[in-house]
């Protein structure tokens, strides 16, 4: 366990390193998109964006050599999301003047605007003597509804390479969250808000792990979960950066946006791992975990882990903001909606098998196991529904919401479980950190079984704390009377139950302390305080 932590930040770095080579090795379209495009193909799509009703501006700024005109003229065309347009013409095996036809059908909407110094709507004229074009000039969108538009350039006339600088600026409206396509709204907001409900559970987590570590409880289950935690506010932290930064000048940083995805991915790993831990009652109901168990989770990680790693980096790699409008439409996405419910299923198999040798836990693991059903299975039913019964301006920010929105509600769960307290009724730890190790004839490494006594185990003061860190080197109760036979005294002890005996391999007397000797073991008494 100690080792996997490494791993998954080795994980990150590698996942960052990969995403800035793919990202400065492509054309980034933001949504203020500036290039310089060279291309033999006809017809190229620059970027999309969804606007507001009436709310939606378009400005341009291009410059073109003046000798482009002669191989006929070059067309900013903008289509909108209705079946009957841009499906019709994006990677389909249509030319491009029927492409152009598409739009030119419906010639009171002004879908085409020509860059030509000739055409009087396009805001072109010539500079630098005449050797070159600028074009400079501005579009309304007005739409019964909030829709997407997409932007491409075409030369239909010639397939002559295409040589152009732009600039194109897309806004909603003119005042806060102007740059931000309808689609993304609110999700910077919602990401600020979950940002600082983290950072506040830290705090938590930090008083709760100084009140296991006392006493003695911070074991490595829920080390794993700290660190997951982390994890996921490091995330935020960059998302909040980058949709901050988008938000107050208009240009995407793809980059920062991958690199906050790889960190909550491996967060969703490590916590996953940590559930998976629980679920199989590592620290909970054994030290350590048996032959089959460990191999099923290990191959379930691995199986996890891969199909994480691969998804993202085809999602990075290949993904077309022309098909796709967001991650849990893609190929990949859907990927990750069924990797889910493996993950319930796995959940299922070992919480039911540690429930079988430990059937006592139940009042621990049922609230456990509903919980975190609904935290596997919420998400990717939801992810489902919103395909087909939620609008398309209204999924991405939906579903990033109810996404940060679950895994807060299960960090804070695990936490609110794990809290040492005597109101903590179902408390998953009665071992202390160093009585991990399983009894000598259980190779399985499974606890002895063992009902909950929390009152009992919480209302240990401070000094019987002190005297139950010295209780190892009590001698036994009949050592105890050898010793005072030897000496002359006849003095009688409190007999051992076995399981509360200081010689137990596994639970020395931590429900209850011995009552002192009588004032006749006065011997005896002595030995104890010498040894």
């Amino acid at each position: 366990m100690n080792c996997f932590p490494m791993t998954v930040i080795e994980v990150i770095i590698i996942l960052t390193a990969i995403d800035l080579r793919l990202v400065e090795s492509k054309i980034v379209y933001g949504k203020i998109p500036t290039n310089e495009i060279s291309t033999r193909v006809n017809f190229v799509f620059l970027t999309r964006f969804c606007f507001y009703s009436d709310e939606g501006w378009l400005d341009y700024n291009i410059r073109l050599s003046a000798d482009e005109l002669k191989y006929g003229a070059i067309s900013i065309l903008l289509y909108f999301d209705t079946p009957q347009q841009w499906p019709t013409v994006y990677k389909t095996n249509t030319s491009c003047k029927d492409k152009l036809n598409v739009i030119r059908r419906v010639p009171g909407n002004n879908q085409e605007i020509i860059l030509s110094p000739y055409w009087a709507y396009s805001g072109c004229e010539y500079k630098d003597n005449g050797s070159q074009i600028e074009c400079q000039s501005d579009r309304r969108f007005k739409t019964t509804r909030a829709r997407w538009w997409y932007i491409a350039i075409a030369r239909c006339d010639s397939f002559l390479p295409i040589t152009i600088d732009y600039n194109i600026t897309l806004l909603n409206g003119k005042g806060f969250n102007s740059h931000i396509s309808a689609d993304e709204t609110y999700i910077l907001e919602t990401d600020i808000g979950f940002l600082i409900a983290f950072f506040l559970l830290l705090i938590v987590i930090g008083f709760v792990t100084y009140e296991l570590a006392q006493r003695q409880y911070l074991h490595s289950t829920f080390q794993v979960y700290i660190f997951a935690v982390v994890l996921q506010f490091v995330a935020l932290v960059v998302y909040v950066a980058a949709f901050g930064s988008y938000n107050a000048d208009g240009y995407d940083r793809p980059a920062a946006r991958n690199v906050a995805h790889g960190f909550e991915i491996a967060s969703d790993i490590v916590f996953i791992t940590t559930v998976m831990l629980f679920s199989q009652g590592y620290t909970v109901t054994r030290g350590r975990l048996p032959a089959v168990g460990a191999i099923f989770l290990a191959g379930f990680l691995m199986l996890y882990i891969l199909t994480y790693l691969v998804c993202f980096l085809i999602e990075i790699s290949q993904h077309d903001s022309g098909e796709v409008l967001y991650f849990y439409e893609s190929v990949p996405g859907l990927t990750i909606v069924g990797l889910k419910f493996l993950s319930w299923l796995a959940m299922s198999i070992s919480v039911i098998s540690t429930l079988v040798r430990y059937p006592e836990k139940i009042k621990f693991y049922s609230p456990f196991y509903i919980f975190f059903t609904c935290w596997l299975l919420i998400t990717p039913i939801v992810i489902l529904l919103a395909i087909y019964h939620i609008p398309k301006h209204f999924r991405a920010k939906l579903i990033n919401g109810i996404i940060i929105g679950c895994t807060f509600a299960a960090h804070v769960y695990l936490c609110f479980i794990t809290r040492p307290g005597i109101l903590n009724k179902n408390f998953p730890f009665h071992i202390r950190t160093k009585q991990t190790a399983p009894a000598d004839d259980d190779e399985e490494g499974y606890f002895a079984h063992h009902a909950y006594e929390v009152n009992s185990v919480f209302s240990i003061t401070a000094e019987r704390e002190a005297n139950y860190m010295n209780m190892s080197r009590l001698p036994s109760s009949s050592q105890s009377r050898n010793t005072a036979n030897n000496n002359g005294i006849n003095s009688t002890l409190p007999p051992s139950n076995g399981i509360n005996s200081p010689t137990h391999p596994i639970y020395p007397a931590i429900l209850s302390i011995p009552p002192p000797p009588p004032p006749q073991s006065k011997a005896v008494s002595e030995e104890y305080i010498h040894e």
